[in-house]
């Protein structure tokens, strides 16, 4: 029998962790603006909390100490009734910012420039504020910027450790799983009959998973946790555990046969912690996945997992695009949507967007139906360098997205070689880098991370950049400086052959492979360099 929320822990959680777990539960506050002056700071009383405005129409009341002055600025303030530790962020927002704290002295005790998180955007990770006292929080600029922000601030949860139960979590109770072993104790849709277990917001659950043989085939245990939520929230599920995590938000308000996911996040490494967020999702039910990315007997019974899931209100992001960024110009998509304007190796025939080094791009993007199935709208960039620069592709989405970096090969549609990728969250900035990126033509890619619950429309702001360029060497199949392409030079490319990365000598036309296409130029340069 699966235990109720209230009877699965004897003796409830521990005295901190039950008050951390209460401020969690406030609700985020309305937004209304900061104030013109600490003196009219507009008061933080829950945690999560988001806010938004825009810093253009304020006075400059006080000067960061690690930015330039001369920015407007807004105030915020918060007297914590317990010892916590909170984040503030302002990434998300749409102009250079600076972020700092004042004592109840007004004295500046923390402050941020550019962040590790979202670059120009600043961030002050898990300070400390004493309980009792009153600190002021403001949202400024950099030397005379201004323009809209968002502002978030969050309570750091602790850790999760992976070489045990967290001394905050509940136990999961389910057997350990052994061959041929049926679950049915929280296998959900994969149970018969289906069977969830209850997780409330803020809850912190110690399980074990692993694979087993069932009918001489491998399977592995996997766990479904059932939410409820009862207004539009942000969905938090991260997780760390002794086996490659896999983790994922369903959609469960039309049962196992019409559930989707929200979102997932995956790792072939052990004990590296994860996470992924559904955001603006409706009232309703929603069931937490754990499960393993790897099928492989390396990871048997027993292996352990903690796993937390947090709700925070909803507080979506409003782009609004440079007014000198360039808009993609496609049409918003729809069911039914066919595209054939810069959906890539996707459309039919392929179709690719020019886009100019230093552009900024305002688009568009969103999920829809085609028939029965989900699709994504897709946007495929094309650029060619005849330099070797570092690349920079920075994006700022309404929705979770996905980013790649695609050697422009059509011939090798629909799965050509991506050179490197990255996921990223909704209202973040997030950057896709590329060092040293040879001579060559390559698309650039933004879609959403989720194939439903993205409406058509969604904004995202994108610029594109190549900086440190430098000219390729005049005759590069002379490996080693001899000026000649002889014997010596192919026998370092065969020697360095199949090597991958920005450090392989025999690489010949700098796209950080030695292959095929490197042999094939050394040898029809053979003799003296030109």
């Amino acid at each position: 029998m699966i235990q109720s929320p209230a009877t699965r822990r004897p003796g409830g959680a521990p005295a901190a962790l039950a008050a951390l777990l209460a401020t969690l539960a406030f609700t985020a506050g309305a937004l209304a603006e900061g104030g013109d002056t600490p003196a009219t700071a507009l008061l933080i009383e829950g945690l999560p909390f988001a806010d938004s405005g825009d810093t253009s129409d304020n006075g400059d009341t006080e000067d960061p100490d690690c930015a330039e002055p001369d920015s407007p600025d807004v105030w915020y303030r918060i007297v914590p009734e317990e010892p916590l530790e909170i984040t503030l962020s302002l990434c998300g927002s749409s102009y250079d910012t600076s972020l700092y704290v004042l004592d109840e002295f007004l004295v500046q005790i923390a402050c941020n420039n550019d962040s590790d998180a979202c670059g120009e955007q600043s961030e002050l990770p898990c300070l400390a504020f004493e309980p009792g006292k009153t600190y002021y929080i403001a949202v400024d600029g950099d030397g005379g910027t201004a323009g809209p922000y968002q502002f978030a601030a969050s309570v750091c949860l602790p850790e999760l450790p992976c070489d045990q139960c967290a001394s905050f979590s509940f136990p999961e109770g389910e057997p350990t799983c052994y061959n041929d072993y049926v679950d049915e104790y929280n296998g959900g849709c994969n149970s018969s009959p289906h069977v969830f277990q209850p997780i409330l917001a803020g809850e912190t659950v110690c399980g074990e998973s692993g694979t087993y043989e069932l009918t001489r085939e491998l399977w592995s245990d996997t766990d479904w946790y059932e939410l409820q939520i009862t207004e539009t929230s942000d969905i938090t599920w991260e997780g760390i555990a002794q086996f490659p995590l896999y983790l994922i938000i369903w959609d469960g308000n039309e049962g196992c046969d019409g559930m989707y996911s929200l979102g997932w996040r995956a790792t072939n490494s052990i004990c590296e912690p994860l996470s992924v967020t559904a955001f603006d999702v409706p009232p309703g039910t929603y069931w937490l996945w754990v499960g393993l990315w790897t099928l492989s007997p390396d990871y048997p019974c027993g292996s352990l997992y903690n796993a937390r899931v947090t709700v925070a209100s909803s507080q979506p992001c409003d782009i609004e695009c440079d007014p000198d960024a360039i808009e993609e110009g496609e049409e918003i998509c729809f069911d039914g949507y066919v595209d054939d304007y810069n959906g890539g190796c996707n459309s039919d025939p392929f179709a690719f967007q020019p886009v100019v080094e230093g552009s900024t791009i305002c688009g568009t993007s969103g999920t829809y139906l085609f028939g029965p199935d989900n699709y994504r709208d897709t946007d495929w960039y094309e650029f060619t360098t005849e330099q070797i620069c570092d690349l920079s592709w920075q994006v700022l989405a309404e929705f979770d997205m996905v980013l790649f970096l695609i050697d422009a090969i059509p011939e090798a549609c629909p799965d050509p070689p991506i050179r490197a990728t990255i996921a990223g969250a909704a209202c973040q900035i997030t950057t896709l880098s590329y060092a040293d990126l040879g001579p060559g033509t390559y698309w650039l890619f933004i879609a959403p991370a989720a194939w439903t619950g993205v409406p058509c429309g969604s904004e995202y702001e994108a610029t594109f950049t190549l900086s440190d360029c430098e000219n390729p060497p005049e005759c590069p199949e002379d490996i080693d400086g001899d000026g000649l392409v002889n014997t010596a030079d192919l026998l370092v490319l065969l020697g360095d052959w199949g090597c991958e990365g920005p450090d392989c000598d025999g690489d010949v036309n700098a796209d950080q492979r030695t292959d095929t296409e490197d042999l094939l130029l050394l040898l029809g340069a053979w003799g003296e360099c030109p």
